[in-house]
């Protein structure tokens, strides 16, 4: 499985409605695709991971850099992995209070301490690392 980690700083602050539009979208195509991630979005930052096909990958990044809703764009890593990391989510994203967070299917907790654990067993994969820093250091209070 190929995949794909990049940050990137958006032209406006997104809120919950465009965001919501923007993924239906986005899950839509993924699903389409094959491909699966996470995107995170805290103020201004976006940080997504994506993981599918490369020749797919190639050209979603080709789009992404063309998308004039963000710029900044740095690949953060790239590589292959036996299987997926996030197998079940075709893109995620929700806004909810804390405790309907959790209640979500297939939520998982970055700030908790089994969360390399839940996704990668006893030794993560190094893209986990990057997604749980910017979620803790994105934390809203």
């Amino acid at each position: 499985m190929n995949y794909i980690l990049y940050l990137s700083t958006a032209c406006q602050v997104f809120y919950v409605e465009e965001m919501e539009a923007m993924l239906i979208k986005i899950r839509s195509n993924n699903k389409k695709f094959g491909v699966t991630g996470v995107l995170l979005y805290s103020g201004r930052s976006f940080l997504q991971f994506i993981e599918g096909e490369q020749e797919i990958l190639n050209q979603m990044m080709q789009k992404i850099g063309k998308d004039s809703r963000h710029y900044n764009i740095v690949k953060l890593a790239s590589g292959t992995s036996e299987e997926r990391l996030f197998a079940d989510w075709n893109m995620a994203f929700k806004v909810s209070t804390d405790d309907e967070i959790k209640q979500l299917e297939g939520f998982i907790d970055p700030s908790k301490p089994d969360f390399y654990a839940t996704l990668q067993g006893e030794k993560p994969h190094p893209v986990v690392s990057i997604l749980k820093s910017f979620a803790e250091n994105n934390r809203m209070h």
